[in-house]
């Protein structure tokens, strides 16, 4: 189901999977290229969840997705902001790589490979020199002074300052499942069995905060 949420920007959309169940989760996706190659992976989660009658909400961060604001005009902020948008509507939070730089509220956190925003910029820092678009040092540097397009996202220096001192906050359950890095691969994959186990520790996890 498509929605709508607000947050001091304007408004992005939102996908639910699961309206109605008792408890709603809060996906905070992988970040950039990561997210294209993980959002079927993760909407398949999403809808595995909604089977254990557990509510999934997943929002475009604002300069994301079908977000009609450009990433260049966004701070880390701006997605701080949204993130809390959401905060008094939902049981806890499950976040993707990247997506657990976002995941500092609430004490129920479910997280899969989080990393830092450091580690995250450094492998688009890469692919931009692959490209031919400068040394890694020298994009560094252009970056955190003037907007700079890293691996086709156009960042702004307040953006790449914030993302590269981003660190996961320490708490959540980090996922033990064994997988694929899909994160990694070269197209948007899916891996249904990999979906079925993630979801099925997510039922775990919340299962084990009710119980405490």
């Amino acid at each position: 189901m498509n929605e709508r949420y607000r947050w001091r920007g304007g408004s992005e959309n939102l996908l639910r999977h699961g309206a109605g169940s008792p408890i709603t989760l809060l996906v905070l996706p992988a970040l950039f290229e990561e997210s294209n190659r993980m959002r079927r992976f993760t909407v398949s989660v999403m809808r595995y969840l909604a089977t254990k009658d557990i509510g999934t909400i997943l929002p475009d961060l604002p300069g994301t997705g079908e977000s009609e604001t450009a990433i260049c005009d966004i701070e880390f902020a701006d997605w701080q902001d949204a993130v809390r948008a959401h905060s008094g509507n939902v049981w806890g939070s499950i976040s993707f790589r990247g997506g657990a730089l976002l995941d500092g509220a609430g004490d129920r956190r479910w997280q899969l490979a989080p990393d830092t925003g450091e580690r995250l910029l450094r492998d688009m820092m890469r692919a931009t020199a692959i490209s031919g678009d400068g040394s890694v040092v020298e994009i560094e540097r252009q970056a955190s002074k003037q907007p700079t397009r890293l691996a086709g996202h156009l960042f702004s220096p307040e953006m790449y300052l914030a993302l590269r001192s981003a660190t996961v906050v320490s708490g959540a359950h980090v996922c033990e499942v064994v997988g694929p890095k899909l994160w990694r691969a070269a197209e948007p994959a899916e891996d249904a069995a990999f979906a079925l186990r993630v979801a099925d520790d997510i039922v775990s996890w919340g299962n084990t905060c009710a119980a405490s």
